[in-house]
């Protein structure tokens, strides 16, 4: 009997030691790595809008990016209480590159929750282009990184 599957994380030589030790297995990378990963790029948007606040002296917007909101501010809206949204609302408004982010992550999330491979797809393709046209570092490195785990999820290169 051979290996048909590996779940792993994004951990590429984890990757690299099954494409060599077993070509024909398919690697799954689990959602809940992918959504830390996601996160982490929009966390990397935090903090650097966070210095640039400080930098400014901006009160509000540093006060909103402060550390320890970031979970607040990549929780899925349906789970946010009416204060939090509130303010997740005000950042969007005067934020760009954190209301761009956020979008990133929500929709990312939407492309993991659809049910078809064809949804997913779509899903995802416009995530990349959204990603591409949103020129946040972060998020093109990651993007760039799981294309390399599925490339062959996605119709299109991130090079367009």
């Amino acid at each position: 009997m051979s290996v048909e599957h590996f779940a792993v994380d994004m951990h590429e030589p984890f990757i690299a030691a099954i494409e060599r030790e077993c070509p024909n297995a398919k690697v799954c990378v689990d959602r809940f790595h992918l959504a830390q990963k996601v996160n982490e790029a929009f966390d990397k948007v935090r903090r650097f809008e966070f210095k640039k606040a400080k930098e400014t002296n901006d009160k509000v917007s540093r006060d909103m990016l402060e550390p320890h909101r970031r979970f607040i501010l990549v929780a899925r809206e349906k789970d946010l209480s009416k204060s939090e949204q509130k303010l997740v609302d005000k950042l969007r408004r005067i934020n760009e590159p954190i209301h761009t982010a956020m979008l990133l992550v929500e929709y990312f999330h939407k492309a993991l929750d659809k049910k078809t491979i064809k949804g997913f797809r779509e899903t995802l393709t416009t995530w990349y282009r959204v990603v591409r046209e949103s020129k946040l570092e972060p998020f093109l490195k990651f993007a760039k990184r799981f294309e390399n785990i599925v490339g062959t999820l996605r119709p299109t290169s991130l090079q367009d």
